[in-house]
């Protein structure tokens, strides 16, 4: 066996793959949208996903002042 096939592979600055993301607020509720935005900021839905590394997207909210304070 090759043991330097189990090497763990980790995530740092020069390898995350930042994007940009557009959501619409329109019509959505403040909370759970807010939530969603935060999970796309961390980067926590990515696989390679390193909680010491600023691995999430940049994101621009357009239509802020249409969003849902009321359920």
């Amino acid at each position: 066996m090759n043991t330097l096939s189990y090497k763990t592979v980790s995530t740092n600055k020069a390898t995350a793959q930042k994007e940009w993301i557009v959501v619409d607020a329109e019509g959505h509720n403040l909370g759970r949208f807010a939530s969603k935005v935060a999970m796309l900021l961390r980067g926590k839905y990515k696989p390679s996903y390193s909680p010491h590394v600023d691995c999430g997207d940049n994101v621009i909210v357009i239509n802020a002042e249409k969003i849902n304070l009321y359920w």
